[in-house]
C-alpha cells in the first residue's frame, strides 16, 4: 500500500483521481518480476476489476508501470490538485495509517431500501464503506496497536505499535 506496486495490485483509485478515476483508467503496461524474468504486462492482462487485478492472485512483484495522462492547463491542475489535497486533508485521518482500507458497496448489490441511503450514495451508485462502518458503530473499535479511526471510518489507524495482525484482526 502506498507505492506505485501497491497501487496497481490494488487498482487504487479515488473520485478525483489524477487519471480519471483508477489506475486501470490510465496504465498503458507494467513490468513485473515472475519466474526469475522481468515481463511486460498491457492493461488488459492486468484483468483490473473495483480494487482488485490479476496481482492480488499471483505472485508477481510489480516493479513500474506507464502511465498516459491527457495534456492540460498547468495552472488548473495544480488548482484541482491543491482542491483535493484541502478537502482529503479535512476529512481523511491524519494519525498513522494502513490507508482507506476497506472497499465501497456498489448500489446494486444493497439489499435494503435505498431510502435509507443519503442521496450522494445514489448519484454515485456506491455505498461508502466508511459509512457502513460508522452505522456499525465500530468507530474507535481496536485490537492491539491498530484502531479504525475516530475521524474516518475507512482508515485503520496505528494507534501504537500496531502490528499486521492487529490490523489483520481489526479488518476482519
Amino acid at each position: 500500500p502506498g507505492t506505485v506496486g501497491g497501487a496497481v495490485r490494488g487498482n487504487a483509485g479515488a473520485r478525483y483521481a489524477f487519471c480519471g478515476g483508477e489506475v486501470k483508467d490510465c496504465l498503458t503496461s507494467t513490468s513485473v518480476w515472475r519466474d526469475g524474468e522481468e515481463l511486460k504486462l498491457t492493461n488488459a492482462a492486468c484483468a483490473f476489476g473495483y480494487r482488485d487485478s490479476v496481482f492480488k492472485h499471483n505472485r508477481d512483484v510489480i516493479l513500474k508501470m506507464e502511465i498516459a495522462l491527457a495534456a492540460g492547463d498547468k495552472a488548473e491542475s495544480l488548482a484541482k490538485t491543491q482542491k483535493i489535497i484541502l478537502e482529503r486533508g479535512h476529512k481523511h485521518a491524519r494519525e498513522p495509517s494502513a490507508g482507506s482500507f476497506f472497499k465501497n458497496v456498489f448500489l446494486s448489490e444493497w439489499k435494503r431500501d435505498s431510502a435509507e441511503l443519503p442521496p450522494r450514495f445514489l448519484e454515485y451508485k456506491k455505498i461508502a464503506a466508511g459509512w457502513l462502518i460508522e452505522q456499525a458503530l465500530c468507530k474507535g473499535y481496536a485490537v492491539g496497536g491498530a484502531k479504525i479511526s475516530e475521524s474516518h471510518a475507512n482508515f485503520i489507524i496505528n494507534a501504537g505499535k500496531a502490528t499486521q495482525a492487529d490490523v489483520l484482526a481489526v479488518r476482519d
